[in-house]
């Protein structure tokens, strides 16, 4: 049985992978949407909101990159945005141990704390359990999202 909680209509929001340096403009597909701009977002650890076409989308930059999540958790629908970025737990090199890596990005849920990688949308604690991830891309120092 497929976990994943998806909308009514997956194709309401599912987008893809999206992590842009800001100095890179990839070919992207979907209408792009205006975020902020280069100046506004060049914070480690700031983040940006934007209506796409009526879903909320949070773009982070973190470690000199930008990426965007759906706006919501969707374990009960909290809103990302509000949440902390913070690092990932991680096995160590042994097999046993756990290791935290700051320059993993993550947010958590301000609701019940679940944790998501913020370049991929995956759960950290089980990966069938995905927020929407979007493309980003920088043209003449303006951050897009694309949906």
């Amino acid at each position: 049985m497929d976990r994943e909680r998806r909308p009514e209509s997956e194709s309401d929001w599912m987008g893809r992978r999206s992590a842009v340096s800001r100095c890179s403009t990839p070919e992207v597909a979907g209408v792009k949407h205006f975020v902020a701009s280069v100046d506004e977002l060049s914070e480690d650890g700031s983040q940006a909101i934007v209506d796409a076409d009526g879903l909320q989308i949070v773009v982070f930059y973190v470690g000199g990159e930008y990426h965007a999540l759906a706006d919501f958790c969707i374990h009960q629908g909290a809103r990302l945005s509000e949440g902390k970025l913070t690092g990932k737990m991680e096995v160590g090199a042994d097999g046993i141990s756990k290791e935290y890596d700051e320059d993993h990005p993550c947010v958590i849920c301000p609701w019940h704390e679940w944790k998501f990688d913020v370049e991929t949308g995956r759960n950290v604690s089980d990966d069938q359990y995905v927020t929407p991830t979007f493309d980003v891309s920088v043209e003449d120092e303006r951050v897009y999202v694309h949906r």
